[in-house]
């Protein structure tokens, strides 16, 4: 048995195959099994470009040397993911303030997930980490991309996500109860 040196994502079977080796990233995660996991998923698809961080602060220097295509940044670090968002997205010496950021989290909260959307997020991935679960939040970013808002109070994917056909009117914001639009995988 030989093994594909450029192999084609497969799984699961529902995603477009895609081949990742021209594309780099930065897993920033306190805990090194989480990483290693992630490293080891995309190593699968043909990535070889991997960097790996212990923190958001770390992986903010990471950025600023070398901006990745993905970032996958853990929500709950010493310098946690929230504050790396926002410096990503806002910081004056940002190097790509439209880096695609993939979330991973062990408490996806409605509270937590609002903070996200408002920092400028583009996917969220639950913990505990499957494969399928990150090769969906992967598609997201890079097949079907949101167009990228740049405005005083926000700076980010556009937070609007298929609910148009929810519309209800020319007051549908003021009373709004489906503020909730970040799909967690």
């Amino acid at each position: 048995m030989s093994l594909d040196p450029n192999p084609i994502l497969t799984a699961p079977p529902y995603l477009a195959p895609m081949r990742l080796q021209h594309l780099s990233a930065i897993i920033a995660d306190d805990q090194k099994s989480s990483r290693d996991i992630v490293s080891e998923i995309l190593k699968s698809t043909g990535m070889r470009d991997i960097r790996q961080a212990d923190d958001g602060g770390e992986a903010f220097r990471l950025i600023c040397e070398r901006a990745p295509d993905l970032l996958f940044l853990d929500l709950e670090m010493p310098y946690d993911g929230v504050k790396t968002l926002r410096q990503i997205r806002t910081a004056a010496h940002s190097p790509d303030r439209r880096l695609a950021v993939i979330v991973m989290t062990a408490s996806a909260t409605p509270t937590r997930l609002m903070a996200l959307r408002d920092a400028g997020v583009n996917e969220v991935v639950s913990k505990p980490l499957t494969s399928a679960k990150l090769y969906a939040r992967i598609n997201a970013v890079l097949l079907n991309p949101r167009p990228f808002i740049e405005v005083l109070a926000y700076v980010g994917p556009d937070r609007r996500r298929g609910r148009a056909h929810k519309y209800a009117g020319p007051f549908r914001r003021a009373g709004e109860r489906d503020v909730f639009d970040i799909d967690v995988a």
